[in-house]
């Protein structure tokens, strides 16, 4: 574990001679940061660790009898340890990537599969990805402040499993039949509250590397509550259309009898990465309609381009009924189930679980429409994303 020219530090003590300070057994204070040529760390009854120390600096050091409750991933060296690295992604990931299709820089779809059959699961559900902390980091992100403390965690997101809707032969396929897990993942380059972690990890993945999968799926953003002659609406930003995905491919494969469209709301055109499948859905299956709306491309921010018609936001276009005119589905209460997915601003829930004037649930609820709630049922469905 300990190599020459290797610095540890700790949680508790800004020694490098007393890595193991967070389990606060007793050591004599004279060691402890200072210069000396050889400290021993130890209890009444026992040495537990030999070590060589040079100006601060550890030159050497022997493991002798360590206890059970020290944590070895408590140690981080400042000099990257390939054989360490090595034994914690053997201790901790159980998958496998097998694929990336990278729709561009900043967006990419992920199959993943797992070392052990992942249990079954509904379409719109999601489960926890992980990296660990000790994983590079992709470049043109924000900078990380590495904890030293933390650089043997993993760090877990959840995300919605989506679908790939068609398997090589062009068939369609529910999510469930696939042999691996499919992710749709938004690169985040900056955050205000603290640097992103885990997406500049994903990305430096490449196939054949290992990750971390929850043990199981998870959520009640689910088909639930939709009877065979409802009509559903699917309202998300950019890769919230994810679990809708996977919910579409449910209906139609059995033979929804309702009304289905999708609708995405994406900055630019090039950010709808399944676009030319749900294009292929809408053409084989009558009832379904795939629409895609912009907020940054020239017609959406010149006045003077000819096609002019500013930011594309869902919620507007329900407030001004134009939504209903594309999709033919009519903001009935009582014949339509509502799902919505992605940035809060648009589904207008704040995280303490407040309405937000002019947000998608609020139009909605004008209309007649209840938010689906888990004591009450109601047929405007949400899943936040960040």
């Amino acid at each position: 574990m300990f190599h020459e020219g290797m610095q540890v530090q700790c949680r508790r003590v800004a020694t490098p001679i007393n890595p193991y300070a967070v389990c606060s057994f007793p050591f004599p204070r004279k060691v402890c940061g200072l210069p000396v040529r050889r400290g021993r760390l130890w209890s009444k009854t026992h040495t537990w660790l030999t070590l060589s120390v040079h100006q601060n600096r550890l030159i050497a050091g022997t493991v002798n009898a360590l206890p059970s409750f020290v944590n070895r991933s408590e140690l981080h060296s400042e000099r990257s340890d390939a054989g360490e690295v090595q034994s914690l992604r053997t201790a901790h990931y159980n998958a496998t990537l097998t694929m990336v299709k990278e729709v561009h820089d900043d967006l990419r779809i992920m199959r993943v599969v797992t070392d052990r059959r992942f249990p079954p699961f509904q379409p719109g559900q999601y489960v926890a990805l992980g990296l660990g902390d000790w994983e590079p980091r992709v470049a043109g992100v924000d900078e990380e402040r590495r904890d030293p403390q933390k650089q043997a965690r993993l760090i877990k997101r959840a995300y919605s499993i989506s679908c790939s809707l068609f398997n090589p032969s062009g068939n369609l396929v529910r999510v469930a039949d696939f042999p691996y897990l499919e992710f749709y993942v938004s690169l985040v380059r900056h955050s205000e509250r603290r640097p992103p972690a885990l997406t500049p990890r994903l990305f430096a993945l490449r196939e054949r590397d290992r990750l971390f999968v929850e043990s199981h799926a998870a959520g009640s953003y689910t088909l639930e509550s939709v009877q065979d002659n409802d009509n559903v609406l699917f309202l998300a930003t950019r890769t919230g259309e994810a679990p809708h995905n996977a919910m579409i491919a449910e209906l139609l494969a059995r033979s929804h009898r309702g009304q289905i469209a999708s609708a995405v709301s994406v900055r630019y055109q090039k950010d709808a990465g399944y676009h030319i499948a749900h294009l292929a859905l809408a053409r084989r299956y009558p009832n379904y309609k795939y629409l895609i709306f912009t907020t940054r491309e020239p017609e959406n921010l010149d006045p003077s381009h000819p096609r002019f018609c500013g930011k594309r936001f869902l919620q507007d276009l329900v407030a001004s009924g134009e939504l209903e005119q594309h999709t033919s589905i009519p903001l009935d209460p009582t014949r339509t189930q509502v799902f919505l997915c992605g940035n809060p601003a648009m589904i207008g829930i704040e995280m303490g679980g407040s309405i937000v004037p002019a947000g998608m649930v609020d139009e909605l609820s004008l209309r007649g429409f209840r938010l689906d709630e888990p004591h009450l049922r109601g047929n405007i469905h949400t899943e936040h994303y960040w």
